[in-house]
């Protein structure tokens, strides 16, 4: 979860131990101490034939296999347990066949068997992510499991508990965006005291940042968008110069809504602000209206040629998600063609109730992964099975019913 591009099932086998045959050093070795941690399993030293492990050989900068993408196969072993085999093109994709082999993983009166399978798989959205405000570590905890790496977040002045949310993102291939400014804030504040904020955050580890101007109008548009373009120049280049690599991504004041339904004042003043950006900057969008509950690809196609920019989608529907527990809709299967990241919002805090937000951000994440075959209905239920069951990697010893076992047959190491 979420679903794979393709995937065929067999039968299980028991393992007790989890044991790194061939594993690259650094993160993905303490990502592999910690799968093995969270589903049970011992971590043995070295292989050992008279025992059921789980012997994996995890490789990565693997060709042919698209940006976090890779292949997981588990075949039964000669002896007793199971060969575990992990290719990746990059680390995150090899994280993320790690989480699929955990997944797979299923724990029977204190017995834990893994399922032979085929998977190959990657997602259709390269960032796949969440707008959050309070208890961000433990719902982006939750989001990893299930293959979340993007969050967006305003950082509070002396905000408690930033330094371990920045460390867990970094080391889960969790882009930690800081949203900086609201209205006319970037403009009106003095600009020494604007970056020694901003240096402020990067000393805490921050490299993404999003400066937005949004909420804010004048009966000068042009005007308006000179001054937030000169300001967000300065703001750039500042960051720029702090480390060359940084992210730095704007929210305009016309952040909704497609050219053709514009008037020439909303035009304008998207027109003078974006053709002053950098190129490399990425502008976010809501869709058609701030709220928008029908999201189309030719709608942000539209913007995305017209700001000159790639955009980002902002999804505020995500609001309505969390309160009423409802499963991410009304988005176009292919949105992924013209946008790359994705993130809903679900900064309602008072609408974290019970488990509405863990079920909104499932649908989210299931819909991000594989927008291709994203069928809501499906989404709801699978997410009510998993968060009944304790869902992977939370609490309680079932899992949700695994797909039937595949007449394929699978690979078997003699």
């Amino acid at each position: 979860m979420p679903a794979p591009s393709s995937a065929h099932y067999g039968e299980t086998v028991e393992v007790a131990e989890l044991v790194c045959v061939a594993c690259p050093a650094g993160n993905l070795s303490d990502r592999v101490s910690e799968v093995a941690a969270e589903d049970g399993l011992a971590l043995a030293d070295s292989p050992a034939a008279d025992r059921p492990q789980a012997r994996l050989t995890l490789k990565i900068g693997v060709a042919g296999l698209p940006a976090q993408g890779y292949r997981l196969v588990i075949a039964k072993s000669k002896g007793i347990g199971a060969d575990v085999a992990i290719q990746a093109r990059d680390e995150a994709g090899g994280y993320y066949g790690l989480l699929s082999m955990a997944q797979l993983i299923v724990a029977d009166s204190g017995t834990a068997h893994l399922r032979l399978a085929t998977v190959e798989d990657h997602p259709s959205f390269l960032r796949r992510g969440v707008i959050l405000t309070a208890d961000p570590l433990d719902r982006v905890r939750f989001g990893v499991t299930y293959k979340l790496n993007f969050l967006y977040k305003r950082i509070q002045p002396n905000e408690p508990g930033m330094v371990e949310l920045i460390a867990y993102c970094r080391s889960h291939y969790v882009t930690f965006m800081s949203l900086v400014g609201y209205r006319d804030y970037l403009t009106a504040t003095p600009r020494a005291d604007i970056k020694a904020a901003l240096k402020s955050q990067y000393d805490l580890g921050i490299r993404n940042f999003s400066l937005n101007f949004d909420d804010i109008w004048s009966d000068d548009p042009a005007e308006l968008a000179a001054s937030q373009a000169t300001a967000f120049n300065d703001f750039y280049g500042y960051l720029r110069s702090l480390d060359p690599a940084i992210e730095v991504a704007i929210t305009t004041g016309q952040y909704a809504g497609v050219p053709d339904k514009m008037g020439a004042d909303a035009r304008n003043y998207l027109t003078i602000l974006t053709s002053k950006l950098p190129a490399d900057v990425m502008v976010f969008w809501t869709g058609n209206g701030v709220v928008s509950a029908r999201i189309q690809t030719a709608g942000a196609r539209a913007y995305s040629e017209f700001v000159g920019h790639k955009i980002g989608l902002w999804d505020n529907e995500g609001t309505q998600y969390v309160d009423w527990r409802l499963p991410v809709s009304g988005l176009d299967a292919d949105l992924s063609t013209v946008i790359s990241t994705y993130m809903t919002n679900m900064s309602i805090d008072q609408a974290w109730t019970g488990s509405n937000g863990q079920f909104a951000l499932l649908t989210d994440l299931m819909y991000a992964w594989r927008p291709e075959t994203y069928d809501s209905s499906a989404a709801r239920d699978l997410a009510e099975e998993l968060l009944r069951s304790g869902g992977w990697g939370g609490p309680g010893p079932t899992r949700p019913t695994l797909p039937p076992a595949s007449p394929m047959p699978l690979p078997s190491r003699s």
